[in-house]
């Protein structure tokens, strides 16, 4: 099974970018993608997303136990429905933010870079969360045939 890192580090070379480029699309250092990619440190939701469409695939992708689009699909990858119900859920959760809940820390309104952050942190958080309930509550006779 390849980790985290392991599966950056697959898609950024199958992309002929080194850990400097990779770095320079997504603003972190060369280091810090280094760490990633060993396993020393974890990246943020934010810089999963950057990194996700630095190169070209889905939060899915990464954070499957094999690479999706070099192998083939497993029982607990995102459907095409399931990034549709996310995105639907998030935006029922951020439509129900009340005008109080649209403050940051500092009393300011959120600026609709905020927002985005918000959505893209949500987006992520979910997708990790679904990905981890297929894997666990998929009925093992299901999981033998896509394995």
């Amino acid at each position: 099974m390849a980790t985290l890192g392991e599966r950056i580090k697959e898609f950024r070379k199958s992309k002929h970018l080194t850990q400097r480029d990779l770095g320079n699309k997504v603003h972190l250092s060369p280091q810090v993608i280094s760490n990633y990619e060993r396993g020393y440190s974890t990246p943020s939701a934010d810089d999963m997303k950057n990194i996700a469409s630095a190169l070209e695939v889905s939060l899915s992708d990464l954070y499957a136990e094999k690479n999706s689009s070099l192998s083939s699909h497993k029982y607990y990858d995102l459907t095409e429905k399931d990034e549709h119900d996310i995105g639907v859920q998030v935006d029922r959760m951020l439509a129900g933010l009340s005008s109080d809940a649209e403050t940051n820390y500092y009393g300011e309104p959120m600026s609709s870079e905020d927002k985005e952050k918000m959505r893209v942190a949500m987006v992520a958080a979910l997708q990790a969360a679904q990905i981890e309930a297929k894997k666990k509550f998929t009925p093992k006779k299901y999981r033998k045939d896509k394995e």
